[in-house]
């Protein structure tokens, strides 16, 4: 059964718990200072902690001591982000390289008892259960506290400058609310055309120029430059084939019916006879038979005129 989406509520005990799994393993790649990168490491190695650490739900036993009738080892248990040595000859192309390598350690294996090792310089994970921690050194945490962190005067030079705007008391009254003046009504006597006299010259009439664009700035020369306003006209480039009524058939009864096809399929019969292409024997003496299969195409010419009507006959080899 599954829970319909975007209904978290129905199933809350579920939805508590991957919280939990999730706010955990953000702690621990915080705490280990490694990147985000790993989540999915840091993740199982939260659900790893929780099914070994005792509960009060289970009378302060684990779930894998009530699942497997014994005691978690608790000795295996060792610090995410720790240095470690395991044992890599397994993994090397050739004898000369090293058997280890200086790798950090981001969990358990989830099937074999075995640790989790990623190595830095090649960013490849290895799996191993000989290994030799140390720790007492942590590859990412030490990478982070040797990075420069602000201090007071860099943090100043951070921020950007402050704009100081002067405006005069007289311009703009304490309490201004900006308002939009309505339109005014045409009375009767704006309405009615003036008397033009015939000395009064007429006035000339706006005429609206199309805004052109500003020049590019740029050495390049465009046909904005060149005021070239015209729209480019995208040629088309695809071949239209001559729609015939000559189609190609899909089966032989098809093909039949028309004389084109049939006179393309007498010629391919006559020159596989012609060339001795087979020998027709009795199907009892063999064990598999092969069969054949009509395959007809129209050649056409560049201009899309009908060349020739071709028709095989091949042999079906996925027998």
């Amino acid at each position: 059964m599954t829970t319909p989406p975007h209904t978290p509520e129905l199933y809350g005990y579920s939805e508590r718990r991957h919280r939990h799994i999730v706010e955990t393993g953000l702690t621990l790649l915080s705490h280990a200072s490694l990147p985000l990168t790993f989540w999915n490491y840091a993740f199982s190695t939260v659900v790893y902690l929780i099914n070994r650490m005792p509960t009060p739900t289970l009378n302060l036993s684990s779930p894998f001591e009530l699942i497997f009738k014994t005691a978690p080892n608790y000795s295996r248990l060792k610090s995410l982000d720790c240095l470690y040595y395991p044992w890599i000859r397994p993994y090397s192309s050739h004898k000369l390289e090293p058997k280890s390598k200086p790798c950090v350690f981001i969990g358990y294996s989830l099937s074999q008892h075995a640790y989790l090792c990623f190595e830095p310089s090649t960013s490849k994970t290895f799996v191993s259960c000989h290994v030799k921690f140390v720790e007492s050194v942590f590859p990412y945490t030490n990478l982070h506290s040797m990075l420069p962190r602000p201090t007071s005067t860099t943090a100043v030079s951070w921020l950007p400058p402050v704009l100081t705007v002067s405006v005069p008391l007289s311009s703009q009254p304490s309490s201004y609310t900006p308002a939009i003046p309505a339109p005014e009504l045409p009375s009767a006597a704006a309405t009615s055309s003036p008397t033009l006299s015939a000395d009064s010259p007429t006035p000339p009439s706006p005429v609206s120029q199309p805004a052109s664009p500003p020049p590019p700035r740029h050495s390049m020369t465009t046909r904005a430059k060149n005021n070239i306003l015209k729209p480019i006209q995208k040629l088309n480039l695809h071949t239209q084939l001559i729609s015939s009524p000559n189609s190609e058939p899909s089966t032989v009864a098809q093909a039949l019916q028309d004389s084109n096809w049939r006179n393309a399929m007498s010629d391919e019969y006559n020159a596989l006879v012609r060339n001795g292409t087979w020998e027709l024997i009795s199907p009892t003496n063999v064990n598999k038979l092969v069969g054949c299969k009509w395959i007809f195409r129209i050649k056409r010419n560049p201009d899309g005129s009908v060349n020739r009507f071709k028709a095989r006959l091949v042999a079906k080899d996925f027998h």
